[in-house]
């Protein structure tokens, strides 16, 4: 995995394909912006959600491109190791004098050159993921917080007097009624 300005840079999951590059600057901007949640007010709130929640959206969907990157690159190791097993670790082990354990051939595996650049591709979509997967949390918690702090009613729009549309058909009072109190008179307005 290669971090280098705003992007990650990972092998494809087969040798012979393409990098995956994936361009956070968007991403890093949002990440910048969650230590607002501590100075957040009602007017800021809607903004912080909105991007919290894009960037989140982004996120998750580079995870789930490298998610199936490393399905395949999985794949591919396993089939290399198959490979292995039926075709040339016996072969290794006889030049060598050895006996075939599990331990032999697994030390045979581990030294073939091909098998070794399909595990480094694995653990570096592997690692790119759970780099990711932490920002989909630190985005989450950012944006539950910013709901809790503005608590459960702030934005919600039903209550707010002077749209009927929204508040259950009632309509709002345009010409109130005076009130008296007694001794004072007739209120002025």
């Amino acid at each position: 995995m290669l971090i280098e300005g705003t992007t990650v840079t990972v092998p494809g999951p087969k040798v012979g394909d393409r990098d995956i590059v994936l361009d956070l600057k968007d991403i890093l901007v949002a990440e910048s912006r969650q230590n607002e949640v501590a100075i957040v007010t009602l007017m800021k709130a809607p903004e912080l959600l909105a991007l919290f929640n894009e960037a989140w959206r982004n996120v998750d969907k580079y995870v789930k491109q490298l998610i199936a990157a490393q399905n395949t690159a999985e794949h591919q190791l396993d089939r290399r190791r198959a490979k292995l097993l039926l075709e040339i670790v016996e072969g290794v082990l006889k030049g060598a004098g050895l006996s075939s354990t599990k331990d032999t051939r697994d030390a045979v595996i581990a030294l073939d050159d091909e098998y070794q650049v399909i595990q480094d591709r694995l653990d570096q979509i592997t690692a790119a993921a759970e780099y990711l997967k932490g920002m989909l949390k630190s985005f989450e918690n950012a944006f539950t917080s910013v709901k809790k702090i503005m608590g459960e009613d702030a934005f919600n729009m039903a209550n707010r007097i002077g749209n009927s549309n929204l508040s259950h058909g009632k309509e709002p009072n345009n010409n109130p009624k005076p009130t008296t109190t007694t001794g004072y008179g007739k209120s002025r307005y």
